[in-house]
């Protein structure tokens, strides 16, 4: 892709800055296009289902100057990456391009009210190339491309800025969307299964209630007040002697 040169408007949502809050184009639809610095970063967000850095201005937003803190145009302030960034330290990019083996985002803040030189974004890979676009041919060459180490991208100390590859992906300023779980248990049941957990068997059931449902359950007797009827002692001995002696009458060997 040739580098795109944006000279005046509101940054493009199509061609160049790819300013867009929409799906990732489909790659024919990017192939032999053109495409600006700040476009690269765009499409890795539209890639992941973020939305493009914002100030809240169509005439700045998804551009370069949407990006980090900026004094140009009059003083734009912080930027959308402002508080997730930080200074610009060349072993320390590496570092984390290698231990992430993902991409930093790394810029070159707008100073002054023009365009050329002034502002820059790019992404640091993992093998200590710099992915990026820009124009140094005629006809927009090299454009898009990772022709580059850091260190002789960075020549003459360019790069001011930096963020981390999970802080500059899933920056939230209203864009992530937070996953919920997909079955949510009242915290006062949660608490009660923690409970029972700590009593005794005999305890958890003196209510009355059964975790098994389906298992046999011992048959009560009932008067008829509903209430477990009273057995005398001694007429529970006469009927147990009486069962005792029918049953050795059926087991006694016959007489010869």
């Amino acid at each position: 892709m040739k580098y795109w040169v944006w000279s005046s408007g509101p940054v493009p949502d199509g061609e160049g800055a790819y300013a867009s809050n929409r799906p990732l184009p489909p790659a024919n639809q990017l192939k032999g296009g053109r495409i600006f610095c700040a476009g690269v970063p765009n499409l890795f967000g539209r890639a992941a289902g973020k939305s493009i850095p914002t100030r809240g201005n169509g005439l700045y937003d998804g551009g370069v100057a949407a990006y980090f803190y900026t004094s140009a145009f009059g003083g734009l302030g912080p930027g959308f990456f402002t508080g997730v960034d930080v200074p610009f330290n060349l072993v320390r990019a590496k570092k984390w391009a290698r231990e992430t083996r993902s991409g930093v985002l790394i810029g070159c803040c707008f100073r002054g009210s023009a365009l050329g030189g002034q502002g820059h974004v790019a992404i640091l890979l993992p093998d200590g190339k710099v992915l990026q676009s820009f124009q140094m041919g005629p006809n927009g060459e090299p454009g898009l491309n990772t022709d580059y180490i850091i260190e002789k991208s960075h020549a003459g100390n360019y790069y001011d800025v930096m963020a981390h590859p999970e802080a500059w992906i899933n920056h939230n300023k209203g864009q992530i969307k937070e996953v919920k779980p997909d079955r949510e248990e009242p915290q006062e049941d949660e608490d009660k299964r923690r409970d029972d957990r700590g009593r005794p068997e005999r305890e958890r059931h003196r209510d009355g209630r059964d975790d098994h449902p389906d298992r046999p359950r011992p048959r009560d007797d009932f008067g008829a007040n509903g209430d477990l009827e009273e057995i005398d002692p001694a007429d529970l001995g006469n009927e147990i002697l009486k069962f005792i002696r029918r049953y050795a009458r059926q087991t006694k060997a016959p007489h010869r």
